[in-house]
Formats: structure tokens, C-alpha cells, sequence
């Protein structure tokens, strides 16, 4: 392995990042062993198999679903440059075909739209950063609209509630307006009551009332004919008093 690290800083370097089981290979390899060596025995137990036209027709079968944009352009590259590997294409027609396949794969139509001019032009990188940014101010819009949408549904039901809540508010206004007239109506009825009691009662007085000369009831001391009870009265036909004196049958 050329570069610009001696091989045993990486072979240092493999042996400290590789973890089980990957790493208990290196201990089956010998003492003389390389940095290529340690690769082409881990791409022999953990490397794919699948041959350049399986791999192809996995790259035409990817589709970018609900992944955003980064995804989409990983997932795309890690199977061109295992064709590369495999010497299904060169390196410079995995540039061609990654922005090709990335470009018509998108599933965002508003995004293939606004790209379509520059599409041709740009390349694989400049096209990704351009759908990434497009996809981010797509997305806070839709963020935006969609919290603007949840505070309109908030007000409707808080106008809903309001509504709902002065409707209650005149219901119980008319209750208590009704048991109020109820209770004046009551009250009138009870007076009405109590002043024909009291007149019932001082009606009832005055049929009683009594001659302070004989002490009879139904007659007054001026008009007494006691100790001349040949005179009858002739509106009660009681004796004792003359009809003009007579409080037997009057409501006063």
C-alpha cells in the first residue's frame, strides 16, 4: 500500500480500530504481514459477492422512497463504486452515472423541476448541495404551514368554545330570570294571601264587634233595644237591636 504512512503506523492503526470478529483475523495472518494483505483477507470474509450485473441491476432497482436527499445520493454511490471496484466502469463514468441515476431517481417533483435547467451543468456535488438546499426550505414551509395550519384549528376550536360558553352564559341568564319572576310571582301571591287574611280577619273583627251596653255581638251600644225585646231586627231577625244598627251581615 502506497501513501504517505510507513506500514507498520497502519498496521498500528488497523490493528487498534478493528474489533472482533474482524480483528481475529489478523492474528491467524503471521508476523509478516501487510496493510494490502489485511484488506484483501477481510474483502475475502466481509466483502460482497455479488457480480458487477447483479450490482447493476441493484442500482436500477434503488428508488429513493421517504430517505431524504443524503441517503438517497449514499446509497447510490456505495453501489457504483462496488461496480467500480469489480471493474464493472471507470472512475470517471461513476460521476455520469451517479448524477444521472440521483437526478431521475428523486422523488420530490418539485425539486426535479427546479433543478432541471441546471441539471446538465452541474456537477454530481454541485447538484446535491442545490437538491439538499431546496429540500430544507421545502421542508420548513411545510413546517411552517403545517404549525400555521395546527394554530388556525386551535382558534376554530377556541371560538368554538367560546361560543359554547356565552350560549351557556344567556341559558343560565334566562333560568334566573325565569325563577326570579317565579319568586316575585310567589311573593305577589303571598301578599295577595296575607292582605286577604288581614282583611278576612278584621272583616271577622267587625262581625264580632259587640254592644259595650248589653255586651251582645252583632250590634252597637246606640242602636240597643235590649231592655225592649219586642224590637227585632229586621235584616239578621234577631232581637235586641233596629236593622240600621244591625253588623251581622256587613263586610266592614
Amino acid at each position: 500500500m502506497k501513501g504517505p504512512y510507513d506500514d507498520y503506523i497502519v498496521l498500528e492503526a488497523v490493528n487498534q480500530s478493528l474489533r472482533a470478529p474482524a480483528a481475529d483475523i489478523i492474528l491467524t495472518m503471521g508476523p509478516e504481514i501487510t496493510a494490502d494483505a489485511i484488506l484483501a483477507k477481510l474483502k475475502t470474509r466481509f466483502g460482497s459477492v455479488m457480480t458487477v450485473d447483479a450490482l447493476t441491476e441493484k442500482l436500477y432497482q434503488l428508488k429513493q422512497g421517504e430517505s431524504d436527499i443524503s441517503t438517497w445520493a449514499f446509497n447510490l454511490e456505495e453501489v457504483l463504486y462496488e461496480i467500480e471496484e469489480k471493474g464493472g466502469i471507470t472512475h470517471t463514468e461513476v460521476e455520469s452515472r451517479l448524477k444521472t441515476r440521483f437526478w431521475h431517481g428523486l422523488s420530490d417533483s418539485r425539486i426535479k423541476e427546479a433543478t432541471r435547467s441546471d441539471y446538465p451543468s452541474k456537477s454530481f456535488d454541485e447538484l446535491l448541495m442545490m437538491c439538499r438546499t431546496l429540500q430544507e426550505e421545502y421542508d420548513t414551509k411545510q413546517t411552517i404551514a403545517a404549525s400555521v395550519k395546527q394554530q388556525s384549528s386551535l382558534e376554530k376550536k377556541m371560538d368554538l368554545l367560546i361560543d359554547g360558553f356565552n350560549d351557556m352564559k344567556k341559558r343560565v341568564g334566562r333560568l334566573e330570570a325565569s325563577q326570579k319572576s317565579l319568586e316575585s310571582g310567589s311573593a305577589t301571591t303571598r301578599t295577595e294571601s296575607t292582605q286577604i287574611q288581614k282583611h278576612d280577619t278584621e272583616s271577622k273583627d267587625k262581625k264580632t264587634a259587640y254592644c259595650t251596653k248589653c255586651r251582645q255581638q252583632g250590634h252597637l251600644w246606640f242602636g240597643c233595644k235590649k231592655d225592649d225585646p219586642s224590637v227585632k231586627c229586621n235584616r239578621c231577625d234577631m232581637p235586641g237591636h233596629l236593622k240600621k244598627c244591625c253588623r251581622v251581615h256587613l263586610n266592614i
